[in-house]
């Protein structure tokens, strides 16, 4: 049996450039980003190196950069929150990077592995043949989140008329869901959007998205700017969506 939801779509663009250091670890200077569970930053964090003074807060998008050797313990408190010590040594290398000449099975595993939890269903069905000509002949680019080496998340950014460039998809991998990763990811992909020249960035999510997408996207400087209802089919064999269950 097929099925046909009602989704409310969310329209959202964001008119000014954001940065935002990620987490990496260079000589005895350890730069990280601070998020609560709703992937908002927390500025006036305390990050403290355990058995020492040397500390420091984070800034007004919950960035910090402190002096600690692999050995170190960092204490991170916040009023209101749990303190977490971490530690340094232990800690993995995070980047995100272009993929040049993307394949288009690793595309597509990609939109797969992170959309059908969300119900992409747009180009789930389509063929390797028609992932290659899609890329191949459009401006589209695709941006990978690794973990040691792993990839955790993407995002892909089209660029259109006007100097707009879309988010057509942005996502993380199940597993690391509710890690404080979207929105380090979602930051870096606006970063690249503007860095392409673009005046105006924009997305759109709907009511069978994360529930923190909105929260997300709006903490990083986005507006809704349109909403309408919309019609989406789940196709058979898919889950029902926790609404309709």
């Amino acid at each position: 049996m097929n099925i046909i939801v009602l989704r409310i779509k969310n329209y959202f663009l964001v008119m000014f450039l954001l940065a935002v250091s990620g987490l990496s670890a260079q000589l005895n200077t350890i730069t990280g980003t601070i998020l609560d569970a709703n992937a908002m930053p927390l500025p006036g964090a305390n990050i403290l190196v355990k058995g020492s003074t040397q500390g420091t807060q984070t800034d007004f998008d919950g960035n910090f950069s402190v002096e600690a050797s692999p050995d170190d313990i960092l204490v991170i408190s916040y009023v209101g929150f749990v303190t977490r010590e971490i530690s340094v040594g232990q800690q993995t290398d995070l980047k995100i990077t272009r993929v040049r000449e993307p394949d288009p099975a690793f595309a597509q595993w990609l939109y797969r592995t992170v959309g059908r939890e969300w119900y992409w269903v747009d180009r789930y069905y389509w063929s390797l043949n028609k992932w290659e000509e899609w890329i191949s002949d459009s401006c589209i680019s695709l941006w990978i989140m690794e973990l040691s080496g792993k990839p955790i998340g993407f995002y892909m950014l089209d660029p259109q008329d006007n100097n707009n460039v879309e988010v057509s998809y942005f996502g993380l991998l199940p597993g690391y869901l509710g890690s404080g990763l979207g929105g380090y990811l979602l930051t870096n992909a606006l970063n690249d959007a503007f860095s392409m020249g673009a005046s105006r960035v924009w997305l759109h999510t709907c009511s069978l998205d994360h529930p923190y997408a909105l929260s997300n996207y709006e903490a990083r400087g986005m507006n809704v700017y349109k909403v309408e209802d919309d019609l989406q089919h789940i196709p058979d064999g898919w889950p029902i969506p926790d609404p309709l269950t």
